[in-house]
């Protein structure tokens, strides 16, 4: 099977630039898919859930991401979007300055100190 695009390649090859790229922007416009399975087995989701369990699954998942920086959480949600109209050469030097930027960050020294501490880390957003 391959991937209908100015860049077609196999999906075994393709490449997160086009696994992350191509899909985000269509999801924003309107979804690529006939169903959430097409999509996971894609690899473009991560779980699939009966509507009967969406609810639950929905709450599991904000407590999860709750309990992240919301820093952390920021700046990987701008990376992701500024990733799509970057060409793939700058990506890997963005995503090493992101990752500087969380490590010298607060939450990160906190991150950090909570981890050794073997405790719940306190985030400040900062």
């Amino acid at each position: 099977m391959t991937v209908n695009s100015p860049h077609s390649a196999s999906l075994n090859r393709v490449s997160l630039y086009h696994k992350l790229r191509v899909p985000l922007a269509h999801f924003r416009k309107k979804s690529l898919f006939n169903s959430a399975k097409e999509a996971y087995q894609l690899g473009l989701i991560t779980r699939v859930v009966p509507s009967t369990e969406l609810a639950t699954a929905t709450e599991e998942l904000a407590l999860k991401l709750c309990q992240m920086s919301p820093l952390a959480l920021k700046r990987t949600r701008d990376l992701m979007y500024q990733m799509e109209d970057m060409p793939f050469k700058d990506v890997p030097e963005a995503a090493l300055q992101a990752l500087f930027a969380a490590f010298d960050s607060e939450d990160g020294k906190e991150a950090r100190a909570a981890f050794i501490e073997k405790r719940k880390p306190q985030w400040t957003g900062r």
